[in-house]
């Protein structure tokens, strides 16, 4: 039994109490020298409506995410964001809000306001083009697209709510149990699943994290979902598209799968119309 039959499809909605932190999409592919060599003048050209703003990424070990996200991202994901011993070129919308990351072997997309997949696409569509017309490359080795939510019950009025009633016990663990809660000051876990028989998987990171890198900040819940596939994609884009397509409405059934009622009402869902 595969992913899709796994998890019942679920009606799209658009949350008014977002939990997203952020939503990724990357592309990598054989190195491209071309693109270290000279400045990717062509490529802003063709992402400058949208991404005006323009800075060579100093080099850093650093990942631009809140930490206690940033320290569930595996090794070989974390280089990709990192690639600190190699240029990188930030291509970022005027509110800054959005940013394109190009590099010699990968293109990422990252938003912080994720509202909805049609205008996440739409900037997807003229990355990718920019990379496929600009420096063609042979193919797609890895497709990925990243759904980072931290569930804050604060935020959400549900201070004095326990998680075993707003989370699935599947990503809860420990935490389900009534006597163990009050106590657990740390719990993280990583679980991955085959989505298909097309090599396609999803790696969940899962568990409690401060809201700040301050010890005393309010606990909330991280639910980490990194949708990727091990096959080789065409470098075409309506391929590409169709691909992170696919993993967007996977991404919103499991996320169903894993809250439960009173937090799905407590995100004021809304019909996606």
């Amino acid at each position: 039994m595969h992913f899709q039959n796994l998890f019942s499809d679920v009606e799209r909605v658009i949350y008014r109490n977002n939990p997203l932190q952020s939503v990724i999409c990357q592309l990598m592919f054989p190195p491209i020298l071309s693109i270290e060599s000279a400045l990717p003048a062509a490529f802003q050209d063709k992402i400058r409506s949208d991404f005006p703003l323009f800075q060579a990424a100093a080099e850093s070990d650093d990942i631009p995410l809140p930490p206690a996200i940033a320290e569930l991202i595996p090794q070989d994901l974390r280089q990709v964001l990192i690639a600190s011993d190699r240029r990188r070129y930030q291509f970022l919308s005027k509110d800054k809000n959005w940013t394109i990351t190009l590099a010699r072997d990968f293109v990422a997309l990252q938003t912080r306001t994720y509202r909805r997949w049609e205008d996440f696409r739409e900037h997807l569509e003229k990355m990718v083009h920019a990379l496929i017309s600009v420096y063609a490359p042979d193919s797609i080795s890895r497709l990925g697209l990243r759904y980072q939510n931290a569930i804050d019950r604060n935020a959400m009025e549900l201070a004095n709510v326990p998680w075993r009633d707003l989370i699935a016990p599947q990503v809860l663990g420990p935490l389900g149990l009534p006597d163990y809660e009050p106590e657990i000051v740390e719990q993280n876990g990583v679980f991955s699943l085959s989505m298909n028989a097309a090599g396609d998987f999803i790696r969940v990171s899962h568990g409690l994290a401060h809201a700040s890198e301050s010890q005393d900040s309010d606990l909330v819940f991280l639910l980490d979902n990194d949708l990727f596939t091990s096959d080789e994609v065409p470098a075409e884009v309506n391929n590409v598209i169709s691909r992170a397509s696919e993993f967007n409405i996977l991404n919103r059934n499991f996320f169903r799968w894993c809250i439960l009622d009173p937090l799905h009402t407590a995100m004021g869902p809304e019909p996606a119309t």
